[in-house]
């Protein structure tokens, strides 16, 4: 112990801040899930450790036979962190898990956090909340612990990133163990004929040394269903199985599905079988009791939207494309890679800038932005073709824009006549699409972009923003009309949020996704979207802290965001709208795509990808070409992508100098995934902990022959892939490897 984190007089960030929830004050244990943890509480020592490249022993008496799991509660100070973590067993191997823990005063609701198991805990005796995490560590359960290695970060007082543990609980390995580690309800329901269910995401641990097989989740010894097989098992007698594979030492987020009618706690419980040459044995069972709090329709009050959350077919989507089109694609202009085209008419109103000039000297000054409405003319308008497009990248949904900052509607509003129903376009180009993507493409989920404000509207102030209207010629500072607008004190409650719901109303779109947030009332027209239909979601940029997901936008990502998140970004270099400026060869390669397509589904994200179509409505062929070639990709590799989930000890392994993996498995564990971003030298060499099976089968995904390639295991946590020539010359963009496990 290096630290004193909770209780009076403590500094847990150098700040003397600290922890005071009656958890960790009024006795010396607690529980994160099923994991109880001991507390160090004498009142005048200190209680944590805070991480700086320790050597904690684990060869106690306890540690004489194999242990199955090891937990520690953390914490993180001026985070996020991504650390490693290093257990070393008797033997002389270890194995080591990357721990990626955010900031503990995250402001993101705790039941959105899924892939950590958090505990919220007062700070400073104030209601004013810090959080906990559970973290296990990659364990073998057929070895035997010797030390654990500590990461070095921070020291308290540098105002910098700092891990900090509470405690450590290890628990033996047995045969028969499964554990149920947490329960975490959703507020997702699904509804059948005669039937509503709710999800629950339960996490599994096997801490045995067994690998197990055919999983079942149970009620009350009644068999529950899997979340995701409640439209494809009607009426049958044997349920399948919540998880078909778990390796030893490893864990796995089951989906699993509850009737909303249930009454009384549940009281859970998970079987499984293990193989031991030709006899099966059902392992013991592990219960779990919880209960769940009654759920009840939405109403306005944002703490109560609050409790939405992205649905189960989002998070599986992956990969969705983002179709930025306007008035703005008339000009489509900016310097590469500075500013966005799309913010045209914005750039335009600052003295000197490169869009100013360029006005200047293509337009003249006295031209309005608002004349390119008239100039807009869409006449390779095509969504059979759009769709198409979308349809060969294999991507899983789209997002169209309905209006963006310059308060062009592309839909039929009634609440003003700037709209492309309106002008000489005279054509709702928003229902035009929805139309043809619900009747001749069902299989593709359907989104919506929708601008908050306007950026020059009369009637828009926000001061936090400082964006306000009236428009003005930036050249002569003369007020110019604000064309099809009608007269409105009220910009939020007279057009924001009547276009919202008539967007909701007439397009019915499953992705709700708001930009830039600022002055709104989002609570009037979300409410009728949530309870009209619980699996829709919005994003985080709808201005009232209501959302589903987290947004991030042309920027890579260190840290795993703590809730579901999306990545967007064009294939310009810094452009969603069609920059004519742009030349082909600086557009974002296929292989520079595919590889942030493979670092966001390895962290647990989706994958945006905006297109930005000619005024025309022709999509650039430099465009369509990325997007072909991507969907190429996919249609070889697709189950690494739609069927994995995050390996959970980490996303990559850099171990091996020149040698870029990215790791994901099978949501029913039979296979693992390893993405060489790099063409492979004869050998792909793995460091990671990953499921480790003596018959598995090895292939690359793109090879048409499905050879088998010859690997081996060197040590505990070390394989080697061998990798001919010929097989690598079917790769292409990034080399997939699967790790199929009988």
């Amino acid at each position: 112990m290096n630290n004193r984190g909770f209780g009076l007089n403590s500094d847990f960030d150098g700040m003397q801040h600290y922890f005071s929830c009656p958890e960790l004050s009024d006795k010396n244990q607690l529980h994160v899930g099923s994991v109880p943890f001991r507390l160090g509480m004498n009142a005048h020592q200190q209680n944590e450790v805070t991480a700086r490249g320790q050597v904690i022993t684990l060869a106690t008496q306890e540690s004489a036979s194999a242990i199955g799991a090891v937990y520690l509660l953390v914490s993180v100070s001026h985070g996020p962190v991504a650390v490693p973590l290093t257990l070393t067993y008797q033997d002389g191997s270890s194995s080591t898990t990357l721990l990626d823990i955010p900031d503990w005063k995250l402001t993101t609701p705790k039941h959105h956090i899924t892939r950590l198991d958090p505990l919220i805990c007062q700070t400073n005796g104030q209601p004013e909340h810090g959080f906990l995490f559970l973290a296990p560590l990659a364990a073998e359960p057929s070895k035997r612990l010797s030390y654990l290695t500590m990461p070095a970060t921070y020291p308290i007082g540098w105002m910098a990133p700092a891990l900090h543990m509470l405690a450590i609980t290890t628990f033996p390995a047995t045969s028969k163990t499964i554990r149920i580690v947490s329960v975490q309800p959703s507020s997702e329901l699904h509804h059948e004929p005669h039937q509503s269910y709710r999800l629950l995401r339960i996490r599994l641990h096997n801490i045995g040394p067994e690998w197990l097989h055919r999983i079942r989740i149970e009620n009350a010894g009644q068999p529950l269903l899997p979340f995701d097989a409640l439209t494809s098992v009607p009426n049958q007698q044997a349920f399948p199985f919540h998880q078909e594979r778990l390796a030893p030492g490893q864990l796995a987020h089951v989906r699993v599905a509850v009737p909303v009618d249930l009454a009384g706690p549940l009281v859970l419980s998970v079987t499984a079988s293990t193989w031991l040459g030709l006899r099966q044995r059902v392992s013991s069972p592990a219960t779990f009791t919880f209960s769940l709090e009654p759920d009840t329709a939405y109403d306005r009050d944002p703490r109560h939207l609050q409790r939405h959350e992205a649905p189960t077919w989002f998070r599986d989507s992956k990969f969705g494309i983002f179709i930025h089109w306007g008035a703005f694609s008339v000009p489509a202009w900016a310097p590469v890679g500075q500013t966005y085209a799309e913010w045209y008419w914005w750039d335009l109103m600052h003295a000197n800038s490169p869009t100013q000039q360029h006005h200047r000297d293509t337009f003249g000054t006295d031209v309005a932005y608002d004349a390119f409405f008239s100039l807009w003319k869409p006449t390779a308008f095509d969504p059979y073709h759009w769709l198409d497009l979308v349809d060969q990248a294999k991507a899983r949904y789209f997002v169209f824009t309905t209006k963006h900052h310059d308060g062009l509607a592309l839909f039929d509003t009634k609440v003003t006549n700037r709209s492309t129903v309106h002008f000489h376009q005279q054509r709702d180009f928003v229902g035009d699409l929805m139309q043809v993507a619900e009747r001749s493409y069902p299989h593709l989920r359907r989104g919506l972009y929708f601008s908050m404000p306007e950026w020059f509207h009369p009637a828009y102030r926000d001061d936090g923003l400082g964006w306000h209207g009236p428009p003005i010629n930036p050249f002569t500072n003369e007020k110019v009309p604000y064309t099809g607008s009608r007269a409105i004190t009220d910009f939020v409650n007279e057009l924001q949020v009547p276009q919202a719901l008539e967007l909701i109303d007439q397009y019915h779109p499953e992705i709700f996704w708001c930009d830039i947030g600022g002055i709104n009332n989002s609570s009037v027209w979300q409410t009728p979207y949530f309870n009209g239909n619980n699996s829709v979601t919005v994003n985080d940029r709808c201005g009232n802290g209501v959302s589903d997901f987290d947004t991030i936008e042309y920027r890579e990502v260190y840290h795993t965001p703590a809730r579901f998140w999306e990545a967007t970004r064009g294939m310009d270099p810094y452009s969603f709208g069609y920059n004519q400026a742009t030349q082909p060869e600086q557009y974002a390669s296929t292989t520079q795509l595919i590889h942030e397509l493979i670092n966001t589904i390895v962290r647990g994200g989706n994958f945006l990808l905006n297109i930005g179509p000619e005024s025309s409505g022709q999509v650039p062929m430099v465009m369509q070409q990325r997007l072909r070639e991507m969907g190429d990709w996919l249609t070889a590799v697709g189950p690494s992508i739609f069927d994995s989930v995050p390996f959970w000890a980490t996303p990559q392994d850099h171990h091996t100098p020149g040698q870029q993996l990215r790791f994901a498995c099978h949501r029913q564990g039979t296979a693992c995934y390893v993405f060489a971003l790099e063409p492979p030298n004869q050998r792909i060499d793995i460091r990671a902990p990953l499921p480790y099976h003596a018959n598995a089968l090895i292939r690359l995904m793109q090879d048409p022959l499905h050879e088998p390639l010859s690997w081996k295991r060197w040590s505990s946590r070390q394989w080697t892939i061998q990798v001919p020539l010929r097989v690598i010359e079917h790769g292409q963009h990034a080399w997939v490897f699967e790790i199929r496990y009988p």
